[in-house]
């Protein structure tokens, strides 16, 4: 359920809210630390806010759940400054190249048994 809280706390905090996301996000930040290092002291909503997008980054580390979250955020007028791009390395970490996930690179294609199925329909880039 840690989804929902996190969810939960970032509402509060986008209605103006701040003391609720605190409350929600030091019940749920006391489950995975001492309660001392639980403590959050922000009383800015957009600090809180990018807290708690912070908060979601460090929670879903390898779940995929990133992708969904830099898609909703491109629009998001808080992040309207953040870019994000994907690093290609080479054996011994050195980059070799950089590619730059603009937002229309931030949508999925259609499957190619969906596209067959409705000739007319144009794809995702």
């Amino acid at each position: 359920m840690p989804d929902l809280y996190l969810m939960r706390a970032e509402l509060k905090a986008r209605t103006g809210d701040v003391s609720g996301a605190k409350i929600d996000l030091e019940k749920f930040r006391s489950k995975r630390m001492p309660a001392t290092e639980a403590i959050v002291n922000i009383t800015n909503p957009t600090a809180m806010i990018k807290f708690i997008i912070e908060e979601r980054i460090r929670e879903f580390a390898v779940q995929g759940y990133r992708w969904f979250d830099m898609r909703r955020l491109s629009a998001d007028p808080i992040f309207s400054g953040a870019t994000y791009k994907h690093e290609a390395l080479s054996e011994t970490g050195a980059v070799i190249a950089t590619f730059p996930l603009t937002s229309d690179r931030l949508t999925l294609r259609f499957p190619e048994k969906v596209m067959l199925a409705n000739p007319g329909i144009k794809n995702n880039p």
